[in-house]
Order: C-alpha cells, then sequence, then structure tokens
C-alpha cells in the first residue's frame, strides 16, 4: 500500500530538477500533499529566476498533481507547541518550517524533506533525504 506524504519545498525543487533519489521516493508515494507555504515557496522561487515563464509553467503543473492544505486554528496549535518545544531545547528553524511541520502533523502526514532541521521536531514523522552538494 502507497503511503500519503507530505512534501517539503526543497523535495518538490530537487523531484523538478530530476534527482533520481527523490524522484524513485516520491513515485512509490500515495497521495501528494503540499502545504500551502510550500507551493508559495515554489511559485516564489519561479518567479524569481532567469527562466519565469518556463518554471511557472513546471511548477504550476506539479501543483495540479498535489492536494494543497492550508492552515488553520489547529494548525495554529500546533505551530505554537513546536515552536515553544523548540525554544525550550534551544533549537530553532525557520517560520515557513515551523507551518510545514505543523500542517504534516495535524494531517498525521510523513514529511519527506532534505532539511535536517525538521528532525528537531518531537512526533513529526519523517522521511528525511540526505542531499550532497557538489
Amino acid at each position: 500500500m502507497q503511503e500519503n506524504v507530505c512534501l517539503d519545498t526543497n523535495i518538490v525543487a530537487y523531484y523538478l530538477n530530476g534527482d533520481e533519489r527523490v524522484i524513485a521516493e516520491v513515485g512509490k508515494s500515495g497521495v501528494l500533499y503540499l502545504p500551502f507555504i510550500a507551493a508559495g515557496e515554489l511559485l516564489y522561487g519561479a518567479k524569481n529566476s532567469t527562466k519565469v515563464e518556463r518554471n511557472l509553467k513546471v511548477y504550476r503543473l506539479f501543483l495540479t498533481k498535489c492536494s494543497v492544505l492550508f492552515a488553520d486554528g489547529a494548525t495554529s496549535e500546533i505551530y505554537s507547541d513546536i515552536k515553544i518545544e523548540l525554544k525550550k531545547g534551544g533549537k530553532q528553524i525557520p517560520v515557513n518550517d515551523l507551518w510545514i511541520a505543523a500542517i504534516a502533523k495535524q494531517n498525521s502526514l510523513k514529511l519527506l524533506t532534505s532539511d535536517k532541521h525538521f528532525t528537531f521536531i518531537n512526533g513529526l514523522d519523517l522521511k528525511y533525504i540526505e542531499m550532497y552538494k557538489v
């Protein structure tokens, strides 16, 4: 049975840039969920690129293959709990990633990411894919 997953922004970028490991991991997943924040980050990246029209077309097509998840009051509760726990532990992660983690936790989804700082979050179902910079 295929597992439904929540995608972090960087995983989508690696996927769209043809990374074989990420393509294989995403390909064996069920429903692809994308937090609205990741969708916004991807569209920003496309609009801020040197190939705006091409990248917007590619990103928008990918977005049609995903179910976009939005935040609500329950997400805010989870976000605040994560942020307090990280603060007490002396850890910080980017604010957008806190929201992405909260959305994944709220929806009981495994988060696919290459950002190691997500490992600081207790109770987050995570598939960390280490990427190597050349």
